[in-house]
C-alpha cells in the first residue's frame, strides 16, 4: 500500500513540481484523488444508521401529497407530473455515535474505523455511489494513510457535539431548506436529554452561512468549525438529511420553523419593497430571459417590480420575501428564500424541458398557489442541460398566468 502512495506522489511531483509550489501542492492533491487505487479508497461504513450507539426520537415531520392544482394541467412540465404523489418526511429521530472522529472541511464522518457522509442518514441505498464520491472528494487524501501509519487522534475535541452539515450545504437553497431545518432536531435533542451540544460547521461557511446562523440564534461562539486535522467527539449526534429517493431532492422540511425564527431577528418588511415581486435572473450565468425586458414591462403593468436577490444584503432580501404576495421568476437560487413569505403565490419560469420540482414541492410546503410557464429555449451550440438554457418568454401568456393568479376569481382567460 505504502509503495502504491509513493509511486502517485513521484508521478504528481513529476507533473506539476516545474509549475511552482502553490501548483504542485494543489494540483498533486487533486492528481491523487483521481486516481487513488480502489485499495487505497477509504473504508465506507455502508449502514450508517445501524452502526448508531443510540437513537433518540424526537419529532414527526408529516408527509405531504403532492398535486399541480391550476389550469394548465395540458401543458404540465414531465419534471412536475413525475414529482406528484407522496413525498416523504426526514425521519423524526437523531443518531449518536460513541468515539466518533469528524474530519474534512466539509465533515466526513469516521464511526469504528469506517468512513461515511452524514447526508447518507435517512437517504437511500440509491444515492451510495454519488455519496462515495463525495466522501472521496471531500475526505483529506492523507488522512486514511496517516491515520494507518501514525496511529493518531485528532489534536482537538469535544464531549457531545451535533453535526450541522447536508451534501450541498454551501449552496444558498440547500443550506436553507435542507441544513439550518437541523437546528429544529438540535433543539429538541437538548429538551428531551438536557445535554448540550457543541455545534460542528463546516470550515468554509460565508458571510450568508454565518449570518443565518446568528439570524437562528447561534453566535460564532456556539460552533466549531471542522478541518483536516478531524476532532474528535465523545458523543455525535447527527440529524437525518431530508434527501429522498427516486433520484430527486424531493423532500419536506419545516420551513416554517426556520422563517418564524428568522423573522423574530429581522427588522418588518417596509414599503421599500413591492408586494408583487419579479425575480430576476439578469445577474446568473446561465438560463437568462432573452426577452426579459418586455417581460418586466409586461408585470409593470400589473404592479411588480423586479429585482436581483443577489445584489441585496441578507437581511434586505428575507424582507423583500417576507412582504411578497406575488412572486413571479426562472427557476434559480433567486427563489429560495421565497418561505419567509407568508402567504404567496408563485409562477415560476422554466425553458421548454427544464421544468424542476424543487419550488413546486415549496410552494405547495408553504401553502402557496403555484403555478409555471414555459418558454421556448434559445439553440446553444453547447453541451448545456434543458433546464439551464436561455429562452424566451410568450408575453400573452404570461400576462394571462399572472391573471389566474393575482385574481384566480376572474374568468380563464383564452391563451394564445
Amino acid at each position: 500500500m505504502l509503495r502504491r502512495w509513493t509511486d502517485l506522489l513521484g508521478d504528481a511531483y513529476d507533473i506539476y513540481q516545474s509549475a511552482g509550489r502553490t501548483a504542485l501542492a494543489h494540483g498533486a492533491l487533486r492528481y491523487m484523488r483521481q486516481r487513488l487505487p480502489t485499495e487505497l479508497w477509504p473504508p465506507l461504513l455502508l449502514d450508517p444508521y445501524h452502526a448508531a450507539d443510540e437513537t433518540v426520537s424526537l419529532h414527526d415531520t408529516p408527509s405531504i401529497q403532492l398535486e399541480y392544482d391550476g389550469r394548465h394541467r395540458e401543458s404540465l412540465p414531465g419534471q412536475l407530473a413525475a414529482a406528484e404523489g407522496r413525498i416523504p418526511a426526514a425521519d423524526g429521530h437523531v443518531c449518536v455515535y460513541d468515539d466518533a472522529e469528524v474530519v474534512g472541511r466539509r465533515p466526513i464522518v469516521k464511526v469504528n474505523g469506517r468512513y461515511f457522509p452524514p447526508s447518507w442518514l435517512g437517504v437511500d441505498t440509491a444515492f451510495f455511489i454519488h455519496q462515495e464520491k463525495y466522501l472521496r472528494r471531500n475526505l483529506p487524501v492523507t488522512w486514511p494513510l496517516q491515520r494507518a501509519i501514525l496511529d493518531s487522534r485528532p489534536e482537538r475535541s469535544v464531549d457531545t457535539g451535533f453535526l450541522l452539515l447536508g451534501e450541498r450545504s454551501h449552496e444558498f437553497p440547500a443550506w436553507h431548506h435542507e441544513v439550518l431545518p437541523k437546528l429544529r432536531w438540535l433543539e429538541e435533542y437538548e429538551q428531551a436529554t438536557g445535554e448540550s451540544p457543541t455545534l460542528i460547521v463546516s470550515a468554509d461557511l460565508t458571510s450568508f452561512h454565518e449570518e443565518s446562523l446568528q439570524l437562528m440564534g447561534y453566535d460564532p461562539d456556539s460552533w466549531v468549525e471542522s478541518d483536516d486535522n478531524g476532532i474528535q467527539v465523545g458523543r455525535l449526534v447527527i440529524p437525518p438529511h431530508p434527501l429522498r429517493a427516486k433520484g430527486t431532492h424531493l423532500h419536506t422540511s419545516p420551513h416554517d420553523w426556520v422563517a418564524d425564527r428568522i423573522l423574530s431577528n429581522v427588522s418588518a418588511p417596509t414599503a421599500e419593497f413591492s408586494d408583487r415581486i419579479y425575480i430576476s435572473r439578469q445577474d446568473a450565468d446561465r438560463r437568462h430571459i432573452e426577452n426579459e425586458k418586455a417581460v418586466r414591462d409586461a408585470l409593470a403593468a400589473d404592479g411588480f417590480e423586479w429585482y436581483e436577490p443577489g445584489r441585496l444584503s441578507y437581511e434586505e432580501e428575507v424582507q423583500l420575501f417576507a412582504g411578497a404576495e406575488h412572486i413571479v421568476g426562472a427557476h434559480g437560487k433567486g427563489l429560495a428564500s421565497m418561505f419567509y413569505a407568508e402567504d404567496a403565490t408563485l409562477l415560476e419560469l422554466f425553458p421548454e424541458r427544464g421544468g424542476t420540482e424543487h419550488y413546486f414541492l415549496t410552494a405547495h410546503e408553504c401553502g402557496f398557489e403555484y403555478d409555471f410557464l414555459t418558454g421556448e429555449p434559445i439553440p446553444a451550440d453547447q453541451n448545456i442541460r434543458p433546464r439551464d438554457r436561455d429562452f424566451v418568454v410568450d408575453i400573452d401568456t404570461l400576462q394571462s398566468r399572472v391573471s389566474n393568479l393575482v385574481d384566480p376569481a376572474k374568468p380563464d382567460p383564452v391563451e394564445p
